[in-house]
């Protein structure tokens, strides 16, 4: 099967920051720019969802240098909850985990580079020129 995006939520930069306030020293000794970070989430013909994490680092009103993070969208809690991003739901309920990162006990597996590739050829395609506007979900 031939893998493809069915749905994607684009929630376009949810964070920007000084990027001294979390870069290793080496990097922050160099940079005097912003970071900005993006997320969207995909789902794919094969069932999984899977979210992009894209941290881009701006110096002098340009974009410089991009990193992408690609993730499955569930963990287990401590309590046999899972805990999951679903299409419509609020941004920031599914980034904050009910009881921090020390209450995951399991995450759902990292996706396979086909998977991966799949997200970024989409991501390239018709995401990276909106990839800062929050966009509602958009059913293939």
């Amino acid at each position: 099967m031939s893998l493809k995006v069915i749905r994607y939520k684009n929630h376009g930069c949810m964070w920007e920051d000084d990027p001294n306030s979390f870069l290793e020293e080496e990097k922050s000794d160099e940079w005097l720019g912003e970071v900005k970070i993006n997320f969207s989430f995909y789902e794919l013909n094969n069932g999984r969802n899977l979210h992009l994490f894209v941290t881009e680092y701006w110096k002098e009103g340009k974009s410089n240098e991009i990193e992408f993070e690609s993730y499955s969208n569930w963990v287990k809690l401590k309590n046999g909850e899972i805990h999951k991003y679903e299409f419509g739901m609020d941004f920031w309920d599914w980034f904050w985990t009910p009881g921090g990162d020390n209450n995951i006990v399991e995450y759902e597996e990292k996706p396979s580079k086909e998977e991966m590739d799949c997200v970024m050829e989409f991501y390239w395609k018709h995401v990276h020129e909106k990839r800062e506007e929050t966009q509602e979900t958009i059913t293939l």
